[in-house]
């Protein structure tokens, strides 16, 4: 390993691991804790068996990735890493060969669970799994290692990468502002973050076509998927509370921030909502429709809520996020209804928005 390669591999790796380890053994304990080894391989030979099933595997991996990205984007300009502006000046070999050893390294725990599914389909000759999972490995590091390589080819003052036509033509409601924002400055976290939750959805609607299920496993597989935006429920408290620091100063009742950053929520989780309306597997009962619309947009606000109760700190967040999927799960597996279930996060959302809203303060 060259000597660039071991300092970007100690500020971006080690720190990286450092920083995630009670995630990582919160994984370790509930996928090697509570399941056992028959229950690991009879999962792996499913997966290996069918190729379409193993798209679920890769969400989880779209998922991972958009965690090592939003790690990596902040780490790479801070101050004390100011010397990693000097890496544009290596040659192309050196730079090309260091963030490939950099991404494999990140994605090293996917990596491994990968080369296990490779070993159960190749001894089974299930061929086009052993191809499909090898892609995956590859596209995922070469994604991980093409955005590192824009990271460090960039400068922190470049200019948006998206720019709109219609942006010096029309003028804008309010509500829109983030998400012009976000798709400016942060567009593959936006592509990957909406990528992750509708394949999330369509997976869980996919499997009503081979076998008869309740409500409950949808229910789950959208409570997953919108928890999926929490990247970017996190990144419109830091926009609101922060960049517009002047918005709480204006005169607006407590009515209209509730039904403004409901309105901006709903915004942003546009795709999840057509998507569900488009692939929901039952008959259509608008009961059901209508729970399920209001469980996801509750489960979006309850996470707003835990960014104002943790400051939009995203280490102390995921533990939050981890005890309230496990507590809705609960909720969802004891057949309460989506829609009571969304109307509770409503009204968490509101006590603490009443509480919170003046004194949240973001540190950066």
């Amino acid at each position: 390993m060259s000597p660039v390669t071991k300092v970007i591999v100690r500020v971006l790796v080690v720190e990286f691991y450092k920083q995630n380890a009670a995630f990582f053994g919160l994984i370790l304990l509930v996928f090697f804790g509570f399941v056992r080894g028959e229950e690991h391989l009879a999962i792996g030979n499913f997966l290996a068996s069918y190729p379409s099933a193993l798209f679920f595997l890769y969400g989880l991996w779209l998922t991972y990735l958009v965690k090592i990205l939003l790690f990596t984007g902040p780490a790479i300009f801070k101050l004390e890493n100011q010397f990693l502006s000097n890496f544009s000046l290596m040659p192309l070999s050196v730079r090309l060969y260091s963030l490939l050893v950099t991404s494999w390294f990140l994605f090293l725990p996917a990596t491994a669970y990968g080369v296990f599914l490779l070993y159960l389909a190749g001894t089974q000759g299930f061929w086009m799994s052993v191809i499909s999972v090898i892609g995956a490995i590859a596209g995922f590091i070469l994604i991980i290692c093409i955005l590192l390589y824009r990271k460090f080819s960039a400068l922190p003052h470049e200019p948006a990468i998206l720019q709109f036509l219609f942006a010096t033509k029309y003028t804008r409601p309010a509500t829109l502002y983030f998400a012009e924002h976000v798709l400016r400055n942060e567009p593959v976290l936006f592509f990957l973050t909406k990528a992750y939750s509708c394949l999330l959805i369509v997976g869980t609607a996919l499997l009503y076509q081979t076998d008869e299920f309740d409500l409950r496993v949808f229910t789950t597989g959208i409570l997953l998927a919108f928890s999926g935006n929490v990247a970017l429920l996190n990144k419109y408290v830091i926009f609101y509370y922060h960049k517009l620091t002047l918005a709480r100063n204006l005169p607006f009742s407590y009515g209209n921030i509730w039904l403004f950053h409901a309105i901006v929520s709903a915004v942003i989780l546009i795709p999840e909502s057509i998507f569900l309306l488009k692939y929901y597997p039952f008959p259509m009962n608008l009961f059901d429709v209508a729970g399920l619309v209001v469980f996801g947009s509750g489960i979006g606000m309850l996470i707003f809520s835990i960014n104002l109760m943790k400051e939009a700190n995203m280490e102390k967040m995921m533990v939050w996020m981890f005890w309230m999927i496990v507590v809705a799960t609960f909720l969802i597996l004891f057949s309460i209804h989506p829609l009571a279930i969304g109307l509770l996060a409503l009204g968490v959302y509101s006590v603490v928005l009443k509480v919170r809203h003046y004194q949240f303060e973001f540190t950066e």
